[in-house]
């Protein structure tokens, strides 16, 4: 299946950044409900259930991977992109910063068999409307292990070398931004401040699982 990529790295803590760089979010940093969803509406984005199914046993929380349908478009009708037309729908894990914040908008809190209408202001003026059919909610693949992805000799503890060798060639930062960003992962995380970041210590992922 077909991914919707994200336009951008969302503004999130140093640990957050350092997570999404390989796939994973910090857990319980969004929260998916109708408040959201209230957000969305003062913030000018337009929210219109077109179809309810009778049985609504589950709702897209943080985490569900989902997968659905789309027909994006112009206000004025003018079709931009189809799944339908592909014949392939399309799916993300929420959360994971794999999507734009459009496109995990648009799925907030929806039902299986639910069609939504979802009205994005652009920053053109121009908005864009996506009619969101939800397919399916599927558990998540394992979440990776970052702590042993970064500990490349495996003794339980991260040092600023490991964290700076991980980092090399996927952030695209010049030498002072990525000291600037060590730092900051270091103050978030080095709890004893003894310059080592221990497994303890480490709020991220550190087991593969498959919980919801």
């Amino acid at each position: 299946m077909a991914s919707p990529r994200s336009k951008h790295v969302p503004k999130l803590s140093a640990l957050a950044t350092l997570l999404f760089l390989v796939g994973s979010a910090v857990g319980g940093e969004i929260k998916w409900d109708s408040e959201r969803l209230k957000k969305m509406a003062s913030a000018g984005t337009k929210v219109e259930t077109l179809k309810m199914p009778r049985r609504c046993d589950r709702r897209v929380g943080a985490h569900d991977k989902v997968v659905f349908h789309y027909n994006r478009m112009m206000v004025t009708g003018e079709k931009i992109d189809s799944s339908r037309d592909r014949g392939e729908p399309m799916s993300f894990v929420v959360g994971w910063g794999k999507a734009s914040k459009e496109w995990e908008d648009a799925v907030n809190n929806m039902c299986i068999g639910e069609v939504r209408q979802v009205e994005m202001p652009g920053e053109d003026g121009m908005s864009t409307i996506l009619v969101v059919d939800l397919i399916d909610i599927q558990a998540p693949p394992p979440t990776p292990n970052v702590f042993k992805l970064i500990d490349k000799n495996d003794d339980k503890q991260l040092t600023k070398k490991e964290i700076t060798a991980y980092l090399t060639g996927r952030m695209g930062l010049e030498k002072a931004e990525e000291t600037d960003f060590i730092k900051k992962v270091f103050k978030e995380e080095d709890k004893d401040n003894n310059g080592v970041i221990t497994m303890e210590e480490f709020s991220g992922p550190k087991q593969p699982h498959t919980e919801l």
